[in-house]
């Protein structure tokens, strides 16, 4: 499905980041690390309304969560849990956001690489296509297989976190049988 891209321009993009998976580097503060977020979709057109939950550790980050807190960002306390229980709350939160929302948007998830869970992909698959969600990601490596497929960005995450442009796009190719 093609996303018309002067609608996405102005489209709304909700960003769910997972910062236990995905911490502010080291050489960034936490304020210029959403500022670069801002700047970097900003820049690839993304020029609609942006919100930012962080999802994490309150108490393993107390002094990063209040300064992303007073850089504008919503701040949600959930532990690390493992993986699927992760998976599961990305799906759930991301839809009730799906819900509650009508015409084109943009969709970022900020987490650790998901693209071999099948429940997240087809999660995701069902939010491009029903949902009209623009896709956007960013992890510590690049995802792969089938969710490229429906990914509009994908950023290197400390890419992103440095306010950096996303990789060049890529297509999976289904094997023949």
């Amino acid at each position: 499905m093609a996303f018309e891209p002067e609608n996405l321009m102005k489209a709304s993009t909700e960003v769910f980041w997972y910062i236990d998976d995905c911490k502010v580097p080291e050489d960034i503060k936490p304020f210029y690390a959403v500022d670069n977020i801002k700047s970097a979709l900003n820049k690839n057109g993304y020029c609609g309304r942006l919100t930012i939950t962080v999802y994490g550790d309150y108490e393993s980050q107390k002094n990063t969560f209040k300064v992303l807190r007073y850089a504008g960002v919503d701040i949600v306390n959930r532990p690390a849990g493992n993986k699927d229980e992760r998976v599961a709350e990305i799906i759930v939160d991301v839809f009730s956001w799906a819900m509650n929302r009508l015409g084109e948007s943009n969709l970022m998830i900020i987490s650790e690489d998901f693209s071999g869970v099948s429940a997240f992909v087809r999660a995701i698959q069902k939010l491009h296509y029903a949902r009209r969600c623009n896709i956007l990601l960013a992890q510590p490596q690049f995802a792969s297989g089938p969710i490229l497929n429906v990914i509009g960005n994908q950023w290197l995450w400390t890419s992103l976190a440095a306010g950096g442009d996303p990789e060049p796009k890529r297509r999976y190719k289904f094997p023949l049988t």
